[in-house]
This record gives structure tokens, sequence and C-alpha cells, in this order.
């Protein structure tokens, strides 16, 4: 690996917590700094209930046409993530969602 001036990094490297909410209609609803920093305080790989939220509010599945999410039912962050059947259909109907996201004007 290639090393930079000033650039550090940490041996060994440390894991990195996905920021990720996969549905697009599904998201916390507190500002990004404070749901952030929630998240990148979780312990690294598969979370047993969210950071984000309040304990107890359970989880929701959700395919994404290759891989299938384990969401937080209260606000929609990834909390696992595992390969799934491909679905051809999910996939294309997910893209297009995340497209017209991507299109919004403010």
């Amino acid at each position: 690996m290639q090393r930079l001036a000033g650039v550090r990094v940490p041996e060994p490297p440390e894991p990195r917590r996905a920021l990720w909410c996969p549905d697009p209609g599904f998201h916390p609803a507190e500002p990004l700094a404070a749901v952030t920093a929630r998240i990148l305080r979780a312990p690294p790989g598969a979370l047993p209930h969210c950071p984000v939220c309040p304990a107890g509010r359970g989880t929701v599945t959700w395919h994404g046409g290759t891989l299938v999410h384990r969401l937080c039912a209260g606000c929609g962050v990834g909390l696992a993530v595992r390969e799934g059947p491909h679905d051809p259909r999910i996939a294309a109907a997910r893209a297009e969602q995340w497209r017209l996201v991507r299109r919004r004007r403010a």
C-alpha cells in the first residue's frame, strides 16, 4: 500500500462502519451529524440493535436486488447485510428509486 505524506493509517487498519440507509425512502429524521456520530461510535460488524434509535424498535428486512439488509424498523439505518438471491426486477426498481432521489431539486 502506497502511503502519502501526511496521511495516517492506523496499524492494524481500523474497520470502517458503513453509514448507509439503503432504502431511499426510509432514514433517520434527526440531523445527519447526530446520527453519524452515534453510528461511528457503534462497534464494528453486524449490530444487534440500532445505535441511533431507542432500543426495542425492532428490525425490518429490505431486499436491494442482490443484497438483503436488516434495517432498524424505527429509522432505516442498516444494521447488517448478507448476500441474497439476485432478482433483476427488484434491482432495477431500486436503481430507479435512487435515480429519482438524485434528480430531486431543493
